[in-house]
Formats: structure tokens, C-alpha cells, sequence
């Protein structure tokens, strides 16, 4: 697994493909993360089909007055775009085009350039486009892969002294995994145990850092498990994580004295029930907050797999053929099928049958040919940089389909 939008954000902020200024063309503006030198030496119109120039991707682009961008508004909180890829991260001021390059950004004006980068509506369409190729490729080639999947750990109840007295503290789990280079910690539901109906916040702390809270509703004496909203993912290698609610919100309590767990997760996590005063503990915990014979009331379902991103981002400049190869591909698919033609010259000079042979025909040097080896090579290189973790053997599909926008 993997964040696409932290690869892409890394991928325009190295420059690690760009477009070689065209001398047939004076009116063509991009944002500068489009142009300048590649850090892979490679540009998407240049060592390409010769069709694959500005001005002709430029007339096979959806028509831009049909892009309707709101106007800056000083009392409307952005984030960073670079990260969201957020339309309501982009504003108009002043006849020209702002992306937001800071989170929470708020009250600051479009010429403060550590809130905002100036850019341009062809800059916006043609980063989606490469966005989209840079998609395919991962898809391509980082299969998901799931160690263990939908495993639920739970209580098994005794029925003596099974309700937990509250005590006026922070009580949840902590779960500390393994170390492990890319281990991903899903949890995709909560199993709630409470003897009334309870709407409980959640609190997910990574060390003494608030990650993100969320609220869920328990059943009055009954265990269910609770889908949530967005699963929860927690990294390896970034110190211990800490899931708890304050045990003063609820109205009764919770169900889980002399806890045993079934399915255990000591192969890939030590997950420890705990209770403490304040959330400035999180800083310095001991083994005396530590708790070994109630849950609190949560039972986990979970998933074990990869997260890649940081691979990828590290590994990124060696994935810069595909990309350049999948979006050569991509653009000509766009030319044949020709949705968005604004130019009707252009589309005529342009030789659809022949065009269509490069995108199906392996006979030759064609486009899908290119493609086909450059995603070899890279499964190769993939194979030899050995991305699958040695804390846990995998299963994993190397196998890669050519795909399109």
C-alpha cells in the first residue's frame, strides 16, 4: 500500500520529469515544477513519439474555459495542494490562478509565497494527467499485498467480575509493531463491549502526538464490532501508538475484566491494554500503566500489510521511465479516442490507424513495446532492491498489466 499523493507531491517537487520548452510556441505557460531541468534527465516531450509535443497535448486537452475555479476568500481555510490535489485548494485572484502550498492556511494573501504559488490552468490539467500515469504505474507494479487480512482479536468473557470499575483515567491500548522497514497496522473495525449504550471519542496518538480522534456508539451489553469511518493505519518504526477514550465520559461501564485474547499479534505487534492520568504521560510511560487483565471494552479487527510510500519516494528517479513511457502511452490513447479536440487541424494531420498500431502492436518500436520493457526493467530493478521486509515472509503477485487514463 501506499500514498499516492505524497509520491506525487515528491514527484513534482524534485522535478523528476519535466517539459523541454517548445521555440514553436510563445503563449504556452506552465508552473515552474512543469519546466526546467529533469532530475532523471528524461521530459515527456522529448525521446517520445514526435507527436508527443506541447502544442498538440495542449489541443487534446479539455477546453479550459469549461474550468470553473473559485475567487480567493480571505475567511476560507486551504490546505496544502501539493498534498490534497483538492480543487478547493486552488483560487482565482486577480485574473490568475493560486494553488495553496501550506496546510491550514487561512487569512493569508495569494502573493504571500509561503502560502501560494502562482500557476495556470494548462499547468493544473496536464500535472492531473501526469498524476493519473503516475497512478497507473504503481498500480502496475505495487501490487497490495495483504500478510494477514480481516483477523479480529478479542475477548473471550469470564463471567466473574467481567465489568470494569472506572477510575477516573485515559484507558485504551497500546500497540507498539515490530520492527519492520515497511509494516502497515490496519485497524478496520473496533469491537465495542459496554454494559449501557455509550457514544465514546476515540483518541490516536502516535508517542505524544494527536494523530486523529473519532466517535463510535456502543449497544447496551452487547459486543459489536463498529466500521469505521476512515481505518486507521499505524506505521512501524515510529515509536508506540496509543488508542484510548477518557473513562469520566461514560455514563457506565465498559465490559472486559480478566481479558484473554484470541489471535494474539505478537508476530507483528505487542498490543497492551493501559490506564493513565493525563495525556502528558504519553511522553514518559512505564510498565506501571500497563495493564494485563481487562480491555477496557475494544476488540480489534485488523489487517497486516506494506506501506510503501516511503520506498517509493526514496526509490522514486528509478520509476521515472515508466512514468515517462505510461504518459507517452496515455497522451496518444487521448489523441485516438479524442474526447476533448479543440483544434480540428491538429486532429486531422494526426494519422489515427497508424497511431492506434503503436498502442497495440508489439511488432517494432512502438509505444506499447517501450512500455512493456521499461516495466520489466523496473520489475527487475524492484526485485533487486528488495522491497518485500524480512520481518515476515509475503505472497505477492509480481505480475503487471499495461494500463491507460
Amino acid at each position: 500500500m501506499y500514498n499516492l499523493s505524497d509520491i506525487s507531491a515528491k514527484f513534482f517537487s524534485d522535478k523528476l520529469i519535466t517539459f523541454k520548452g517548445s521555440l514553436n510556441s510563445t503563449t504556452i505557460v506552465f508552473a515552474p515544477e512543469l519546466t526546467g531541468v529533469s532530475k532523471s534527465n528524461r521530459y515527456f516531450n522529448s525521446g517520445v513519439h514526435p507527436v508527443i509535443n506541447i502544442e498538440n497535448i495542449e489541443a487534446f486537452l479539455p477546453v479550459l474555459s469549461g474550468y470553473v475555479i473559485t475567487a480567493y476568500s480571505a475567511g476560507t481555510t486551504y490546505g496544502n495542494y501539493n498534498s490534497t490535489f483538492s480543487l478547493s485548494d486552488i483560487v482565482s485572484s486577480g485574473g490568475k490562478y493560486y494553488i495553496s502550498i501550506a496546510s491550514g492556511n487561512l487569512n493569508h494573501a495569494v502573493n504571500v509565497s509561503t502560502y501560494w504559488t502562482e500557476t495556470t490552468l494548462l499547468s493544473l490539467i496536464l500535472k492531473d494527467k501526469i498524476r493519473s500515469s503516475i497512478e497507473v504505474v504503481m498500480s502496475n507494479l505495487i501490487q497490495p499485498n495483504f500478510i494477514e487480512d480481516n483477523v479480529s482479536m478479542y475477548r473471550i468473557s469470564d463471567n466473574a467480575d467481567d465489568l470494569i470499575e472506572n477510575t477516573g483515567k485515559l484507558v485504551g491500548l497500546r500497540i507498539n509493531p515490530i520492527s519492520s522497514d515497511h509494516l502497515l497496522f490496519i485497524i478496520n473495525q473496533i469491537g465495542l463491549h459496554f454494559e449501557g449504550i455509550e457514544t465514546i471519542t476515540f483518541y490516536l496518538y502516535n508517542q505524544n502526538s494527536l494523530v486523529s480522534s473519532f466517535d463510535l456508539t456502543s449497544k447496551a451489553g452487547l459486543m459489536e464490532w463498529k466500521d469505521l469511518t476512515a481505518s486507521v493505519e499505524i506505521t512501524a518504526n515510529t515509536g508506540p501508538w496509543f488508542l484510548f477514550y477518557d473513562q469520566d465520559e461514560l455514563t457506565g461501564r465498559a465490559i472486559g475484566n480478566n481479558t484473554i485474547f484470541t489471535n494474539g499479534m505478537f508476530k507483528y505487534a505487542n498490543v497492551t491494554p493501559i490506564a493513565f492520568d493525563a495525556v502528558s504521560d504519553l511522553a514518559d510511560i512505564e510498565s506501571s500503566h500497563l495493564v494485563y487483565d481487562k480491555n477496557y471494552g475494544l476488540n480489534l479487527n485488523f489487517t497486516i500489510s506494506y506501506s510503501l510510500t516511503n520506498f517509493i519516494k526514496n526509490h522514486l528517479v528509478q520509476f521515472a521511465e515508466c512514468i515517462q513511457k505510461q504518459f507517452e502511452y496515455d497522451i496518444i490513447s487521448m489523441m485516438c479516442y479524442n474526447p476533448d479536440a479543440q483544434i480540428c487541424a491538429r486532429e486531422r494531420n494526426l494519422n489515427t490507424e497508424n497511431l492506434m498500431f503503436e498502442l497495440k502492436s508489439y511488432e517494432g518500436d512502438t509505444v506499447i513495446k517501450r512500455l512493456a520493457s521499461a516495466y520489466k526493467q523496473m520489475k527487475a530493478t524492484l526485485t533487486r532492491l528488495g522491497y518485500r521486509d524480512q520481518a515476515f515472509s509475503v505472497n505477492e503477485d509480481d505480475n503487471y498489466s499495461i494500463g491507460s487514463i
